[in-house]
C-alpha cells in the first residue's frame, strides 16, 4: 500500500470515527486506531513510513554531528486529570491503556539507540495531582485540543531537564 493512498483515505474521511463521537472522547483529527497495534494495511504502512522517516532524520542529525532526541507529546485524553475518564475512554476503545503510540515509539527509539522522552506520563501525573487540564482553553472545549499554558510549561520543563541530564559533565 502506498503512503499516498493512506493520505487519500484520511482526506476523504474513510476509516475514521464519527465526528460527534470524536469530539467528546477523542482528539479532533486523531483516528482512534492510533491507540492499538495496527492491523489494517494502511495503518501498517503509516507506522512503517513514520519509523522510516525517524530513521532518516536520526541519520541526518548524526551526519551533522548532533544528537537526535525523539519526544512524544500527548493528546488530551491521555492526560485527562480524571482517571475514571481515561479508563472509560480506554474501555470504549477496547485498549488496556491510551499510551500505545508513545510506548511503540519509545520501543522504536530504544531499538535504534535514539534518545527519547515520553511526555504523557509526566503531564498526566501533574494534571491528576492538580485537578487541572494541560490541554484546552476556557473559550474552547475544556481539556481538549492544544496544550494550554500548563501543558507548555510542563513539557518545556521535562524536555529541558532531559536535555540537561543527557549533556556530558565538564
Amino acid at each position: 500500500v502506498k503512503f499516498s493512498a493512506y493520505i487519500d483515505q484520511l482526506k476523504n474521511g474513510s476509516g475514521r470515527i464519527d465526528g460527534k463521537k470524536a469530539r467528546h472522547l477523542y482528539e479532533q483529527g486523531l483516528d482512534n486506531e492510533i491507540y492499538s497495534p495496527p492491523s489494517a494495511p494502511l495503518w501498517l504502512a503509516a507506522w512503517k513510513v513514520t519509523e522510516d522517516l525517524l530513521r532518516l532524520v536520526n541519520a541526518e542529525v548524526i551526519e551533522h554531528g548532533a544528537t537526535f532526541m525523539l519526544v512524544t507529546l500527548s493528546n488530551s485524553i491521555q492526560v485527562n486529570p480524571d482517571p475514571l475518564q481515561r479508563k472509560k475512554s480506554a474501555a470504549s476503545l477496547g485498549v488496556a491503556d491510551l499510551l500505545y503510540p508513545d510506548r511503540r515509539l519509545q520501543q522504536f527509539a530504544s531499538e535504534e539507540s535514539v534518545k527519547s522522552i515520553m511526555l504523557a506520563p509526566s503531564l498526566q501525573a501533574w494534571a491528576q495531582e492538580h485537578g487541572q487540564c494541560v490541554h484546552g482553553f476556557e473559550n474552547a472545549d475544556p481539556c481538549s485540543g492544544h496544550w494550554n499554558e500548563h501543558g507548555h510549561r510542563l513539557a518545556g520543563m521535562v524536555i529541558a531537564k532531559n536535555i540537561c541530564e543527557s549533556l556530558p559533565l565538564r
